[in-house]
């Protein structure tokens, strides 16, 4: 039997804004009604949840769930997280259950920040995506539109596990910024669209059905600290991670959390096992020995850039960023071959907003928004009609890089069963 609507879920479904309260229930509202309501409020009325690991546990999705709503809401959902995690939290939250309650009888109605939520002018974008890029392209996509964006930022496991428990029920329209792997092996969750921007993007690169496209090629690479390794080379190789001299010094993302780091730890499986998979599973463990794992992928790439961690497993356009800003940060593309991992987006099944839904594929897909994407933000499109150099962008063209075939849609089959074996792993090697 399927269960009633949770309060939470009512603020969430019906884009309630009431700073600080109403906000609380919007981040929180998927988390409690998946998880039930004494599992949601041990968690909501922790003071020790981190952004980071929560000691004693790899999988943290909770945590980053509402944490990262919190980071990409500005100042009021910072304060409706604090409101959540402290002694007063649940009192607080019951004032967005009132003033819910008060919306629902019609008497009362909330208003937003931005334009009004009505049926053509809102979204909800779940998105995997760092906060600055969601604000960039929302804040094109609203100025063109008048559709305001309410942006879910997390983990691209946290928001799977989310859009499942959801559904029945979806609250969210748009799912961005996760592997074409991952996407492809839950097409039962989206609903089809031909974009008009199809048949610039490469027919390996989009769902023959429509249900996913892609919008940008990340390449695999390891980003290197050149002031933390001092004299130390520079591992050049998946294989020089296995050495003992790198304990340590190497960080990494939960592959649960993180679909680049579940295409880093299945291509070195591929490679060191030549076709052996058991092989390549015992060869992976000599990696993850000297590996640390933190929760998300942004949390490497910024660790490294910033100059907290000499070596991580990363993404090109994040390395990038960093060499172009001066940081003293070190692009190795693997010379035992690396993996394009190429990412999309779909529109959720049952989206309440399908004509907003439409509108932001066609517009993240469009030419001129590809290229204002690469110029800030370094990240290779999907499209292949761009010229790199005009827009002064010194990446190297993917024919010059050693590239690794790659079965993304085997191991995306196998997804579930290489996140236990990992995290058994990461957990029997600490």
């Amino acid at each position: 039997m399927r269960r009633p609507q949770t309060i939470a879920e009512k603020i969430f479904s019906a884009h309630a804004s009431r700073p600080a309260y109403a906000e609380a229930g919007l981040m929180a509202g998927a988390v409690f009604g998946r998880l039930a309501g004494g599992y949601a409020a041990k968690y909501a009325m922790s003071g020790e949840a981190e952004a980071g690991r929560t000691p004693g546990r790899v999988d943290n999705d909770l945590t980053e769930e509402i944490e990262s709503a919190a980071a990409s809401g500005g100042g009021d959902s910072r304060r409706a997280l604090r409101a959540t995690k402290g002694r007063w939290g649940m009192k607080r939250l019951g004032w967005g259950v009132v003033g819910v309650g008060i919306f629902l009888a019609g008497c009362v109605g909330f208003s937003t920040a931005g334009p009004a939520f009505a049926a053509d002018t809102s979204l909800v974008v779940y998105s995997a995506n760092d906060t600055d890029l969601n604000n960039f392209v929302f804040g094109m996509f609203q100025k063109e539109t008048g559709t305001a964006v309410q942006s879910v930022t997390a983990g691209s496991g946290v928001l799977l596990k989310r859009m499942a428990a959801e559904k029945d029920r979806p609250l969210g329209d748009v799912l961005w910024g996760v592997s074409t792997a991952i996407l492809d092996a839950n097409k039962e969750y989206f609903e089809p669209y031909a974009t008009k921007n199809a048949e610039a993007v490469p027919a390996t690169f989009r769902d023959a059905g429509n249900l996913w496209i892609g919008t940008n090629a990340h390449v695999i690479v390891i980003q290197v600290n050149r002031k933390l390794l001092g004299n130390m080379a520079s591992p050049r190789t998946w294989r020089d991670l296995q050495n003992p001299e790198w304990k340590g010094k190497v960080v990494m993302a939960d592959p649960g959390n993180s679909g680049g780091a579940f295409t880093q730890v299945t291509r070195m499986i591929d490679l060191f096992g030549g076709g052996d998979k058991e092989k390549g599973w015992q060869e992976l463990e000599k990696v993850i020995r000297n590996v640390r794992v933190l929760n998300k992928i942004s949390l490497v790439y910024t660790g490294v850039g910033n100059g907290e961690y000499p070596v991580g497993l990363s993404l090109e356009y994040a390395a990038y960023e960093y060499v172009q800003g001066g940081a003293p940060v070190e692009i190795v593309y693997p010379e035992d071959g690396t993996v394009v991992q190429v990412e999309g987006m779909g529109i959720i099944k049952g989206a309440q907003h399908p004509e907003a839904s439409r509108k932001f594929e066609d517009f993240i897909t469009r030419k001129d928004v590809r290229e204002a994407i690469l110029k800030k933000f370094f990240r290779r499109p999907a499209r292949t009609d761009l010229d790199f150099g005009a827009l002064g962008i010194k990446l190297p063209p993917l024919k010059d890089i050693k590239l690794a075939s790659y079965d993304f849609r085997g191991w995306a089959k196998d997804r579930d069963a290489v996140l236990q074996r990992v995290q058994e792993m990461i957990l029997r090697t600490r």
